[in-house]
């Protein structure tokens, strides 16, 4: 059956909405922009009024050009908050379990941190004033929203092109919160997301862009994937960063022929690896230009199983 979306806001961004993330036990999500900017949504604030979508940011006292509405089932709504602050384009965002923090990644070359803080905002600015000369201490009109700030900034040196996120992990050996970054510049690197953390460690391997990043689900140990332009995917541990656990070639031209024979690729070179999911402790699915899906499987001896 046909999935048919529920909501849809208006057109928040200067161009295409390259990434989505959704907080977890919430009902936040966020979207970042070719633009630059991040669009933080709240769907426990239910649909917007039916107003025309050219009405965000126009002048008061203009109005629009009649046009064609489209027509759909789906109710609008509309940015809780647009933050502004990245210089190029919005490559990934991750919620910080826990926090309600947005970790985002940029072309720029960055990752900037934005937690949530709540302030009162008068519904009335009137009415809370005659609400305060007659004594009240606790005014009616007086809402809480909530407002994202930046935290703090990590500069990058090459373009950041996807990332991921691991809470901070207490016991014998704790660790601090990780994100793991993947760049334009052929690098995977990890860096401390605390406030004062820094660069953790570079790993080095692909010979293109790296594409995708997954951080393993296992305990007690930090292990994770990258994938890239050079078709390759490569197995890390973060205690081993200048050698790959295993590494996963690009497949041949005959290779993929075999698999499937109406392939339009004509050079292997046409493969390339875009997207990548450890899903469970011992699989991993990736995505290529060849429009399949692959899985592997880690077996208990070692090594890969294609799947």
């Amino acid at each position: 059956p046909a999935i048919k979306p529920v909501y849809h806001s208006p057109s928040v961004h200067h161009g295409h909405a390259l990434c989505t993330a959704a907080a977890a036990n919430t009902t936040l999500f966020a979207t970042g922009g070719q633009d630059g900017t991040i669009a933080i949504f709240d769907l426990a604030q239910g649909p917007a009024p039916d107003l025309d979508e050219a009405e965000m940011g126009r002048p008061r006292g203009t109005s629009a050009p009649p046009a064609k509405r489209r027509k759909t089932t789906s109710q609008k709504i509309l940015p809780l908050a647009v933050l502004k602050g990245h210089r190029d384009a919005v490559t990934a965002l991750i919620f910080e379990p826990g926090t309600g923090a947005l970790f985002s990644a940029s072309e720029d070359r960055s990752v900037r941190c934005w937690r949530p803080d709540e302030v009162a905002v008068p519904k009335d600015v009137l009415a809370l004033q005659q609400d305060l000369e007659a004594g009240e201490e606790q005014p009616e009109n007086v809402d809480t929203v909530v407002i994202y700030r930046q935290s703090h900034l990590m500069l990058t040196p090459a373009a950041v092109l996807a990332m991921d996120f691991l809470p901070a992990t207490p016991g014998a050996r704790p660790l601090p919160p990780l994100l793991v970054t993947c760049h334009s510049d052929r690098a995977v690197r990890a860096y401390d997301a605390r406030p004062d953390g820094g660069l953790v460690a570079t790993f080095r391997g692909h010979a293109a862009p790296v594409t995708a990043v997954s951080l393993a689900p296992v305990a007690g140990q930090v292990l994770f994937a990258s994938c890239g332009l050079d078709g390759r995917i490569k197995f890390w541990d973060l205690r081993s960063p200048t050698v790959p656990l295993y590494t996963v070639h690009r497949p041949t031209l005959s290779q993929l022929r075999d698999e499937d024979p109406a392939t339009e690729m004509a050079h292997a070179d046409e493969f390339r690896r875009l997207s990548l999911l450890w899903q469970q402790p011992r699989r991993v699915l990736c995505g290529a230009t060849d429009s399949r899906l692959r899985t592997w499987a880690l077996s208990a001896q070692g090594g890969l199983v294609p799947l």
